[in-house]
């Protein structure tokens, strides 16, 4: 028998595949859990830029009263200083992906 000229109709999804295929809805816990990551990942480095002493001397007496161990304040500067810069790379970082 000749096929030309006939057409064949489309063969239809089996339902395994249309369920596997439509995205699952999303979860209200989910959601809300993904908000507050997004509120605290914006909040947290804020947080820390306001919270940071002004002077190496604070950070050294922090240390030494957190842990028991000082540290010279020429260190304490410095890690001031690179808690400052880890502060602002975060929230450019979160800024650019905004």
């Amino acid at each position: 028998m000749p096929t030309q000229g006939l057409v064949m109709a489309p063969q239809s999804i089996c339902a395994c595949r249309r369920h596997a295929a439509s995205p699952a809805p999303e979860l209200p816990e989910k959601r809300l859990t993904r908000q507050a990551r997004g509120a605290a990942s914006w909040a947290l480095p804020g947080v820390g830029l306001v919270l940071v002493p002004k002077c190496p001397m604070c950070i050294a007496a922090w240390l030494a009263i957190g842990s028991g161990f000082s540290i010279p304040l020429t260190t304490a500067a410095h890690l001031r200083t690179a808690f400052l810069w880890l502060c602002w790379g975060a929230l450019l970082v979160l800024a650019a992906r905004l």
